[in-house]
């Protein structure tokens, strides 16, 4: 765990920040003062590159842009690239990159 100083929002924020990226290195197949090693530097280096910066996140942006991708990519069977387009309102060519990082992505997962 950071050490706490102030129960302020930053500090709750930068907590939380590191409890992620603790949660996300459990995965992988380092060491525990590893992982907190590599959420510590992390932080230092947010703390350093952005202090006094305001940082808008967006909620849900994420989880709305991924879900939108899969209908994209389920209803790429049935209907042209261009249709899509118009469907989601977005240029054929993001329609592409979508489809094409998709297939990637699985051909990274057969092997």
């Amino acid at each position: 765990m950071i050490p706490k100083a102030k129960d302020r929002a930053e500090d709750v924020f930068m907590q939380d920040f590191y409890n992620v990226l603790m949660e996300t290195a459990e995965n992988m197949e380092i060491s525990h003062k590893d992982k907190h090693h590599l959420a510590r530097k992390v932080i230092e280096e947010m703390q350093y590159k952005w202090a006094g910066t305001l940082i808008y996140i967006c909620k849900d942006r994420w989880r709305k842009t991924k879900e939108r991708h899969e209908k994209i990519i389920a209803e790429s069977i049935n209907k042209s690239p261009l249709e899509l387009a118009m469907k989601y309102r977005l240029s054929v060519q993001a329609i592409y990159k979508i489809l094409r990082i998709n297939k990637q992505q699985r051909n990274q997962h057969v092997g």
